[in-house]
């Protein structure tokens, strides 16, 4: 008699620019481990590009080492591989599934793209996904040669290490922080409010990734053409926060900015895989949010709603009940930002700066949500009036009023 085995739900958040949720069905296989189908499809101006990439698949898994890979070999894309994540994650991680980046390079190509994988079912077990990747054409002249050398490489075939051009090390790998507006903070006479990150909170900003081959270029100077090359993104990857609570707050009619110090990884990575004829450097360079370690007060703003007569829509603290509230603010309405930063990263091979426009996403995805907190230092009135903005919790933002 055949087994039946029930069908369940999975939910894929792919960290794409779009934040796209991509739900799938599966069945029910081994337990503990979830079966990953994953199709990659290289496309660029949106024409499927098919050839040998090197797929290089990070591990991106909160635990995980800088230089864990699921994947990491040459493969014909379009195509769809197979892998396993672990289902159940320990109670201290703050996002309950893996993370994964995908980077992709070839001679005349490079493109990458952040996915995240979390159950919603613990009987779930395997799970289907198409993602497509954009390309960038590479900023390095390829010949004939060298383009039919590589396409003779065989399928699965491994890069190895190239230790020589990163002074012994075959992953190097910088940190650099920066700040920028994640929030505000708002209040009138007699009230302070404050914007909190606690436990298991996270933003979201834009990782990227470059790559580059060559097989007339060792790794030296092929780093300097990658560094002539721009950053691709891999769209949305949330940093966590591990130090909690931080909080920043505005009182006495006073409103500020409220800015992150987003910390970044670079990392870097010298491999050569062998051709028939040809030895193929391969170089690339990741640049992701790794945390927020802090938040700090911007510059101060004004705001023409807080003061004025309350919304219908608007709650009350009247004299007499309690003096604080603590908001939970929705999961974001992935409204997004730009900032132009500059990053100083520094190598065993000497320094690199990087100017780039990052985005930042109002969304928390899986993660916590922040808090607002009111807190009444002395009454105007008798009754204070508080809303959200646009009467909207997930724009993160309240106002305040004693009218």
């Amino acid at each position: 008699m055949t087994k039946l085995y029930p069908i369940l739900l999975l939910t894929i958040i792919v960290a794409s620019s779009a934040g796209i949720i991509v739900p799938s069905m599966f069945e029910v296989f081994d337990k503990g481990k979830i079966t990953v189908e994953l199709e990659i499809v290289p496309k660029l101006d949106g024409k499927i590009i098919r050839g040998k990439f090197l797929v290089k698949i990070y591990n991106r898994t909160e635990g995980c080492h800088v230089s864990d890979t699921a994947l990491n070999e040459i493969l014909k894309l379009p195509k769809k591989i197979t892998f396993k994540v672990n289902k159940y994650k320990p109670k201290h991680f703050l996002f309950k599934g893996e993370a994964y980046h995908i980077i992709l390079t070839h001679p005349q190509y490079y493109g990458s793209k952040f996915i995240y994988i979390k159950t919603n079912d613990e009987k779930s077990n395997i799970l289907l996904l198409r993602v497509e990747i954009p390309l960038t054409k590479a900023n390095v002249t390829v010949t004939k040669t060298q383009l039919m050398d590589w396409n003779r490489i065989p399928e699965h075939t491994k890069p190895k290490p190239c230790c020589r051009c990163c002074h012994g090390y075959t992953t190097e790998v910088s940190y650099d922080t920066i700040r920028v507006k994640v929030a505000e903070v708002h209040s009138v006479a007699g009230v302070r409010e404050t914007f909190i990150l606690d436990e298991g909170d996270a933003l979201a900003f834009e990782a990227f990734s470059r790559s580059i081959s060559s097989s007339v270029l060792d790794c030296d100077h092929l780093r300097e053409q990658l560094h002539e090359q721009d950053f691709a993104s891999s769209g949305k990857k949330y940093a966590p926060v591990y130090a909690w609570p931080l909080s920043i707050s505005a009182s006495d009619g006073y409103c500020y900015e409220v800015k992150a110090h987003v910390r970044y990884r670079c990392t870097y990575t010298c491999e050569v895989i062998s051709g028939n004829i040809l030895d193929h450097y391969v170089v690339t360079e990741t640049l992701e949010p790794n945390d927020v370690p802090d938040l700090d007060r911007g510059s101060s703003i004004s705001c023409s709603v807080c003061g004025s007569y309350h919304p219908d829509y608007a709650h009350t603290i009247t004299e007499g009940e309690s003096t604080v509230r603590n908001l939970a603010a929705g999961d974001g309405d992935n409204a997004s930002f730009s900032y132009q930063v500059t990053f100083y990263f520094s190598f065993s091979w000497g320094p690199l700066t990087v100017g780039i426009s990052i985005t930042y996403w109002r969304d928390n995805g899986s993660y916590g949500n922040p808090c607002i907190k009111l807190e009444i230092l002395s009454w105007e009135s008798d009754t204070l009036y508080y809303w959200w903005d646009n009467n909207d919790p997930n724009k993160w933002l309240i106002h305040v009023s004693w009218q």
